[in-house]
C-alpha cells in the first residue's frame, strides 16, 4: 500500500514539474500589421547588425501573400496559454527563400534569422519582419517559427512576391 501511494505521489509531482514546460500557443493574427512605434536596436545576428524593437502592434489584414515593398511588416501574432503565469524563453527563427538573403553593403550571407526573447503568458507576442533594406525585396516561400527548447511550437510560411 505504501509503495502504491509513493508511486501515485510521484507521478503527480512528476506532472507538476512538467506544468509550464509545454504552453499551448494559440495565434491571434497572420499577415500584414502596423505599430504605435519603433525603435532600432543593436543585434549581432542580423545581417544589418540590428532589428526593430516595437510596440502596440496592430493586425491590418489577413494574408499569406506579402509584397515585398520596403516599409511593409508581416508576421503574426500569438498568445501562450499555461496554467503557470511565467515568462517562457522563446527562439523565433525566420527562413529565408532559396539562396538566403545577402547584405550588399557588407556582403554577409544567411538563409536565416534567429533571436531568443521572452514571451510572458497570457500576454501578446509577434514573430514579426519588416522590410527596411532594398535586399530583403526577395521573393519567394519565407517562413516564420517560434520555438520553445528543441521544440517548435507554431510557424507560418508567407509568399512574398514583386508587386
Amino acid at each position: 500500500m505504501k509503495f502504491i501511494r509513493f508511486f501515485i505521489l510521484t507521478i503527480l509531482f512528476a506532472f507538476e514539474a512538467c506544468a509550464g514546460e509545454n504552453p499551448s500557443v494559440d495565434v491571434t493574427w497572420v499577415g500584414l500589421y502596423s505599430v504605435t512605434s519603433s525603435s532600432k536596436v543593436s543585434e549581432r545576428n542580423s545581417l544589418s547588425g540590428e532589428v526593430s524593437q516595437s510596440r502596440g502592434f496592430q493586425h491590418v489584414s489577413t494574408t499569406a501573400r506579402i509584397p515585398a515593398v520596403k516599409g511593409t511588416r508581416f508576421g503574426f501574432g500569438f498568445v501562450l496559454s499555461d496554467t503557470d503565469p511565467q515568462a517562457f524563453k522563446v527562439r523565433y527563427v525566420w527562413r529565408f527563400p532559396d539562396g538566403g538573403l545577402i547584405n550588399t553593403s557588407t556582403g554577409q550571407a544567411s538563409d536565416h534569422f534567429e533571436i531568443e526573447r521572452s514571451c510572458k503568458v497570457g500576454d501578446s507576442c509577434a514573430n514579426a519582419w519588416v522590410f527596411n533594406h532594398d535586399w530583403e525585396l526577395k521573393p519567394g516561400t519565407w517562413s516564420a517559427e517560434v520555438w520553445l527548447g528543441q521544440k517548435m511550437i507554431v510557424s507560418r510560411k508567407f509568399e512574398v512576391y514583386l508587386p
